[in-house]
């Protein structure tokens, strides 16, 4: 014997098979649309991304106060490789941690440039 109760299930109401129907032919619009989407040329498609974390930087002559820098490389499909870095005072942990909250940085500067057309100057 199952320690679980066993039930039966319910049958769908009109409203809930309506809505799955509904559902069902969202689904399958978004689906038609994702294969007519164009393809994204192959400067645009990111093949891979790496990061590696270097602390206690002290490389400037004109700054004595130790950095962490995340070094950051992404390959494209066409080849092409960019490299960059981000550099901070505080200790990093977790370089892929200091990625993702760059990421949330310009992500939020996207959203609200918009809202700053309309803001006014003073």
């Amino acid at each position: 014997m199952s320690p679980w109760p066993q039930s039966s299930p319910q049958p769908l109401g009109p409203k809930q098979s309506a809505s799955l129907k509904r559902e069902a032919a969202r689904q399958k619009t978004l689906q038609e649309q994702k294969e007519r989407a164009p393809q994204p040329p192959p400067e645009k498609i990111l093949l891979r991304s790496e990061v590696a974390g270097i602390r206690g930087f002290e490389s400037f002559s004109s700054c004595p106060v130790p950095l962490s820098v995340v070094i950051n490389r992404e390959t494209y499909a066409d080849g092409r490789g960019e490299l960059w870095m981000l550099l901070d005072r505080k200790e990093v942990g977790d370089p892929l941690e200091v990625r993702r909250d760059y990421g949330l940085r310009t992500a939020i500067e996207e959203l609200t440039s918009p809202a700053q057309v309309f803001l006014p100057t003073f």
